[in-house]
């Protein structure tokens, strides 16, 4: 009996479903994180540009 190689239809759709299922819940962590890195960007270029402003104003 030759048994030929790859992945049986089931193994694969189990693999699927469990990617879906930890993407699903990491999914709103990674928002999370990415608006807070967003946050901290954008508070650091306010920061940034508040020193200089003493610069312009001569």
């Amino acid at each position: 009996m030759i048994r030929e190689r790859g992945f049986t239809l089931i193994e694969l759709s189990v693999t699927l479903v469990l990617l879906g299922a930890l993407l699903a819940l990491t999914a709103p962590a990674l928002a999370r994180l990415h608006a807070r890195l967003t946050l901290a960007s954008e508070l650091n270029a306010l920061l940034q540009r508040i020193a200089t402003l003493p610069t312009l104003a001569w």
